[in-house]
């Protein structure tokens, strides 16, 4: 048994100390084991905060369990001259929403406890919520204490503020939604859900030191930002238990950042708008297509629209890295040049709308789109022939995370089979799949909506070193060679 708790005083660590040493002695069995410990604790609680309440097991649907506990408070509490106070024991079930139901029983009597000691961690963290809704703070209004050491206890630094996750992008709608059914006691703030990975590094470096809702606790950034992200400082480590699963290749040997999944770059097409889709780079620099073309990102600060220069780049024969980060620019700045190029940030509501026909971006969010909008307007997914650019993006933990052992969880939920497949259901292709693949644990269904494997066969992983070179050079050079400002 351990105990989890938000009891940040001096008197709380007499306490605990005080439980641990005596928490063997007189302990009543059950058919469960031992019920003691937590009440021994309880009735300590009370002592010292001064007015506590007790979640004890359910005496509502006859309960043996509950029964027990509820006597062994009263005996207890007699035990060192306490008035039994029966308003403040409280028998709930075992679950989160019952902790939270609990706050609003003890908070309607005339004197609310200053502590609440719960027979589990679930029912402590619904506590804790719901302490939070009416806008009190743990532990300075109410301490808090749970008692079973549970998997959410241990992690539970309520809440987990994530960045730059888009709903709609590798399904991270359906992977939050997952993590939070699994983990209901965990809130989770979404920061900027539009953002790019070189905001994400600002918004770390912005909030060293602050603890409120604004500092990210987890990064998903592009593959080239990982390094530069680790030398200043701004990640710490942290491996997963299917660590051994990611590449070598993909991830930080010391697990400073690790890669979570991968796509290629690819057009989606208005079908509306485009008389003729295009089939490779080549194409879109065609009169045809003068004030129809968008990437999905600011090139000077997205990671999917840098790497889309480097697969132009490709496309006219250049060497990864540097080479075909110059000759991206200068595809770039023809089309530009041409009229071609539409200085938007595109996404589907701009296709869709036409003010960007023709949109470049990684194969997932392009089919994600396609799906979204079904057949308004009709739409082509295209991977063209030439410069199949694959990228692969990765996960890290804020050096600053107001919540790290929450950012852990998370963690381990996105690199567990299920995280996985929910990247897949979302089209990417997740960082597991070889070893997936292996165990039979891959969502078949989703395989299915993926465009056919020889699609990827020319497709191309550039190196770090390589992705590093091609981002020096468009971040640097967009402005003076292309010299469009997207927005």
């Amino acid at each position: 048994m351990a105990f989890h708790g938000w009891v940040l005083t001096a008197a709380a660590a007499i306490a605990a100390i005080y439980v641990l040493s005596q928490m063997f002695k007189e302990r009543v069995p059950d058919s469960s084991g031992y019920v003691d410990g937590p009440i021994r604790f309880a009735i300590l609680a009370s002592i010292i905060w001064g007015i506590a309440g007790f979640l004890v097991g359910d005496d509502r649907q006859e309960s043996v369990l509950g029964a027990v506990r509820i006597e062994n408070v009263r005996e207890r509490r007699s035990d060192h001259g306490l008035e039994a106070d029966e308003q403040l024991i409280v028998g709930v079930p075992a679950r989160f929403e019952d902790g939270i139901e609990a706050v609003d029983r003890l908070w309607a009597l005339k004197t609310p406890p200053t502590a609440v000691v719960a027979f589990n961690d679930r029912v402590a963290l619904g506590v804790r919520r719901g302490l939070l809704q009416k806008g009190l703070e743990v532990p300075r209004d109410c301490s808090v204490v749970g008692s079973d050491a549970t998997e959410a206890g241990a992690y539970a630094d309520v809440p987990l503020t994530t960045i730059a996750l888009p709903h709609d992008w590798c399904g991270y709608g359906e992977v939050i939604e997952g993590f939070k059914k699994k983990y209901p006691e965990i809130q989770v703030n979404e920061l900027n859900p539009d953002a790019g990975s070189a905001d994400e590094v600002e918004a770390i470096k912005a909030n060293k030191g602050n603890t409120g809702p604004q500092a990210p606790d987890v990064v998903d950034v592009g593959l080239g930002f990982g390094p530069s992200m680790k030398d200043e400082g701004l990640l710490q480590p942290y491996k997963v238990s299917t660590w051994g699963d990611i590449p070598d290749s993909a991830k930080d040997a010391d697990g400073y950042w690790y890669g979570d999944y991968y796509g290629v770059m690819a057009f989606l097409v208005n079908k509306d708008m485009v008389a003729n889709t295009p089939k490779d780079w080549a194409d879109l620099l065609k009169p045809e297509y003068a004030g129809q073309v968008a990437l999905a990102g600011d090139p000077r600060a997205s990671a999917q629209a840098i790497a889309s220069i480097q697969a132009a780049g490709l496309a006219k024969g250049a060497a990864a890295g540097e080479a075909a980060g110059k000759a991206g620019l200068e595809y770039f700045a023809d089309m530009n040049k041409s009229g071609n190029f539409v200085p938007v940030i595109a996404k589907a509501g701009t296709l869709a709308q036409g003010t960007t026909p023709i949109l470049i971006a990684w194969d997932y969010n392009v089919l994600s789109w396609q799906q979204q909008m079904g057949d308004n307007p009709p739409t082509d997914v295209v991977i063209p022939e030439t410069g199949v650019l694959a990228g692969v993006y990765i996960q890290g933990i804020s050096a600053y995370a107001p919540h790290p052992n929450a950012a852990k969880l998370w963690m381990e939920y996105l690199y567990s089979d299920e995280g996985q497949n929910a990247w897949l259901r979302g089209y990417c292709h997740p960082i597991r799949f070889n070893a997936m693949a292996a165990a039979g644990t891959l969502d078949q269904e989703a395989m299915k909506a993926l465009p056919p494997a020889e699609a990827y066969a020319k497709a191309y992983f550039p190196t770090l070193a390589e992705q590093d070179a091609n981002k020096k050079v468009v971040v640097d050079e967009w402005d003076s060679v292309v010299g469009a400002n997207v927005q």
